[in-house]
């Protein structure tokens, strides 16, 4: 199995940006210089899980979010996709509300989603 080519598409500048950070500080904050996250959210260097997983607590996000999508456009659509699947059908004014309560608390997300899902489990047996 080959390895992708090129680099892979992360939007850990506009994740910086929407949390008012220079990159100084995240570099502070995450252990790496600002020169290297100026590089990386140029295109001119690429990362390792490691860096990806520093930046991205140092941002208090998951991981997969620095890849996934910038922060406005993290899905909403799909969000409340999962949250039908859950039997909570929220207008998008809820949806969005709950989404931003769960990029602002990630680690929250997953235990809440998964109160949700046994909730409804239970509601259907």
């Amino acid at each position: 199995m080959s390895r992708p080519q090129g680099p892979v598409r992360h939007f850990i500048r506009e994740w910086r940006l929407h949390r008012g950070m220079s990159l100084d500080r995240l570099g502070e904050l995450a252990g790496v210089t600002g020169s290297l996250l100026s590089q990386l959210e140029r295109g001119k260097a690429g990362y390792v899980q490691t860096t990806l997983a520093r930046i991205a607590k140092a941002l208090r996000v998951e991981p997969w979010m620095l890849v996934a999508a910038p922060p406005g456009d993290l899905g909403l659509t799909v969000f409340r996709d999962k949250l039908q699947r859950l039997s909570l059908d929220l207008d998008e004014e809820a949806a969005k509300q709950l989404l931003a309560f769960f990029e602002r608390y990630p680690q929250t997300a997953g235990y809440l989603l998964a109160v949700a899902a046994q909730e409804s489990a239970r509601a259907t047996t």
